[in-house]
């Protein structure tokens, strides 16, 4: 879902586990930058709501074979809402038939194509980190979330296979706590990154080509509690090699930024950004990692419409996103080449219905 409603989302959720979240500690982290009020308020998207469900049976069979390209989505189909599945042609589209308990949604592929890696909404409303094959066998839970942590989420695979990246809430009373962190695929071992000041959250990470750094999506709220809207966001980067890592904003946090990703050649970074004539709806904006060369790639907020959710195709010949056209009715999945022109479905038959896509690379 579009990540400025997704905030709003985050605080109910948050919320609505206080009371059953165990007391923990936070620690006191250095003072968040003070900045100005913007003028952007957050742009009123469409966007599902997870239900958790009972755990469905795998399929014994989807003909997803290796090597074929596919693409993984969130939606709410004729299975209900969840993860699902369709050919990049637009074909045998059907909903991922793993053993994961709960609604689960926030797909990504591994390297090799072998894995979809997903979040799940448990039963009793925190969200663990989960994997499995594109035909729903062999079933791993990577995080298990336990109150008083209330989700890990947004994952992302290494370009080597061997770790994920994801971000993690831990909520006490009011307050919360944000971490990015790191887990080892093969031994379950898991590494904190970095541990964000009080009034700020770390979303959405996403790896560089060499695996050296992550960009993230940073939100600023004006007070360290979960009961007020954020002020600012904006799109950092962390070098994974530095003795201290933290995070160096390309975007400002007045930008309200959001939803970034990395080129596979390393050159670009792209994110969704509200426009500053029309902060309702959003363009799709590109810039280089050390900040440099920022340029709006898409003119689709002046239409009415709004992109979000960008994410490069495996290739790094184009762009698919979420497209929300003129009137706000639905939001469906699109394509635009790199100098931002031919936005087009992202399948052939037509435009799809879906959030968070992602395409299979074919090694």
């Amino acid at each position: 879902m579009p990540s400025l409603v997704r905030h709003a989302l985050i605080v109910a959720l948050a919320l609505s586990l206080v009371g059953c979240a165990n007391a923990v500690a936070v620690p006191s982290p250095t003072a968040a930058p003070s900045l100005p009020a913007p003028s952007l308020p957050a742009p009123s998207l469409p966007a599902p709501s997870a239900t958790p469900t009972t755990q469905p049976s795998p399929s014994p069979s989807t003909g997803v074979g290796p090597g074929e390209p596919w693409i993984a989505f969130q939606t709410s189909g004729a299975s209900g809402y969840g993860v699902y599945l369709m050919r990049d042609d637009g074909t045998s589209m059907h909903h991922w038939p793993s053993g994961i308990a709960g609604g689960y949604e926030h797909p990504d592929w591994s390297p090799d194509g072998d894995r979809i890696l997903v979040n799940s909404v448990e039963l009793d409303g925190t969200e663990d980190l989960w994997s499995a094959h594109p035909d729903g066998s062999d079933v791993v839970r990577h995080i298990d979330c336990v109150a008083p942590c209330v989700w890990a989420d947004e994952a992302a695979w290494s370009p080597d296979g061997t770790t994920i990246a994801f971000q993690r809430l831990v909520v006490d009373g009011e307050l919360f706590q944000s971490t990015l962190e790191l887990v080892d695929v093969a031994s379950g071992e898991v590494t904190v990154v970095l541990t964000m000041p009080e009034q700020q959250a770390v979303l959405a990470p996403r790896w560089s080509p060499d695996q050296e750094r992550l960009v993230v999506e940073v939100i600023h709220l004006p007070e360290a509690s979960l009961e007020v809207d954020p002020d600012g966001g904006g799109i950092g980067v962390v070098d994974l090699t530095a003795d201290t890592p933290s995070v160096d904003l390309v975007a400002p946090l007045t930008t309200f930024a959001q939803s970034p990703d990395w080129s596979p050649d390393g050159s670009q970074l792209i994110y969704a950004q509200p426009s500053a004539d029309d902060p309702d709806h959003l363009d799709l904006h590109v810039i280089a990692p050390d900040g440099t060369d920022e340029r709006r790639l898409t003119d689709l907020a002046s239409t009415g419409a709004s992109a979000v959710q960008p994410a490069y195709t495996p290739d790094g010949a184009a762009v698919l996103f979420v497209l929300s056209r003129p009137g706000g009715g639905e939001s469906v999945m699109a394509l635009v080449d790199l100098d931002g022109s031919n936005v087009r479905p992202a399948t052939p038959n037509g435009y799809q219905d879906g959030f968070h896509p992602r395409m299979r690379p074919v090694p």
